[in-house]
Parts: C-alpha cells; structure tokens; sequence
C-alpha cells in the first residue's frame, strides 16, 4: 500500500468509510444514510482513488489512518462509550456498549 498522508475527506465519505470499517455492505450502507447503492458506490470509489488504494485495502487504509474516519477516529469504529457525543452512523441507538 502506497505512503499516502492524512487526508481529510468530507463528511458523507467519512461516514461511509466508518460503515465499511464495521463491515457493512453497500446496500446497508444506502439504507442507513438513505441514499442511492450506486451513489455509495460512487463514494467508494472516490475515496480508494484519494487513499490511493484498492478497495480491499480500504478497510487498512481506514485503520491505519483514522483521522479520515468520523470524529478524527476518538471512538473505536462501533463500540462507543455511554453518552457518546459522537455523530457517527451507529451512534444514534444502535451502537454497541464498549
């Protein structure tokens, strides 16, 4: 995988790629953030020609880097605290107790 520096991606991105780190497809994705499969596809893609990676290295390049994930990677992906301020995805009654 190429040295690619911290990118910061705009949000929906980010919180795709947070999805895709907790293994997510991208039809649930779509559901969740209640957009188009293909716009998440499009999304997806986006964000591998920006890393700089392929779309299996995605999920690497998200946890090697996790300024590009929701809220700067303070919270592990999915297992956020009690009275998480976090906006990520799965923060809003669905997340996991850590």
């Amino acid at each position: 995988m190429p040295n690619t520096p911290n990118i910061k991606f705009p949000r929906l991105d980010r919180q795709i790629l947070e999805m895709i780190v907790l293994g997510s497809p991208p039809k649930q994705i779509a559901y969740e953030l209640e957009i188009n499969v293909a716009t998440v596809n499009t999304h997806i893609r986006r964000l591998c020609r920006r890393a700089r990676v392929s779309k299996w290295e995605l999920v690497i390049y998200a946890l090697q880097h996790p300024g590009a994930l929701v809220r700067d990677g303070q919270c592990t992906a999915g297992l956020h605290p009690p009275g998480c301020p976090c906006d990520a995805p799965y923060c809003k009654g669905m997340r996991r107790a850590a």
